[in-house]
């Protein structure tokens, strides 16, 4: 193969021997197959006590994430005060608590009549093109199965 001279002035350019084959290392080998073993069968007693035992510390541990920033039980969080003990209803609070529930449900019932006003007097929403494409859709389906009348 002729290779040009590197530089302007120099020699003229001189051939060197390039090797014209290209090696290809051999594949490696192939895997063996697998072979599947069959194992042994082994039998678990099952043991009433101590699974009650288990069932009984899943109940009484209560477990939280460490990442986790929540009060564990019997505390609450609070925006004002982080983690504060749970208290019980007064006297007072406990004999409201139905009356609230009332309250409550009367407030949602003003919200929805509320709502049903505003929306006949804005009237029904514009069609979507989704809307109107589902009914071309329903429409050919109509016109391909005719009802067969009994």
């Amino acid at each position: 193969m002729w290779v040009p001279p590197p530089f302007i002035g120099f020699e003229e350019g001189h051939t060197e021997r390039v090797c014209n084959s290209v090696y290809y290392p051999p594949p490696p080998p192939p895997e063996p197959p697998v072979t599947h073993t069959i194992g042994t069968e082994t039998t678990v007693h099952y043991d009433a006590a101590a699974e009650a035992r288990k069932a009984q510390l899943r109940a009484t541990e209560h477990r939280v994430p460490p990442s986790s920033n929540l009060c564990p039980p019997p505390y609450r969080i609070t925006a004002s005060d982080g983690c504060q003990k749970k208290t019980r209803l007064g006297a007072g609070r406990a004999a409201a608590a139905p009356l609230l529930a009332v309250a409550e449900a009367l407030d949602y019932l003003v919200t929805l009549v509320r709502l049903r006003i505003l929306d006949a007097l804005a009237g029904p929403e514009p069609e979507t093109p989704a809307d109107l494409q589902r009914k071309r859709d329903r429409e050919r389906i109509k016109r391909a199965f005719p009802e067969i009348e009994p």
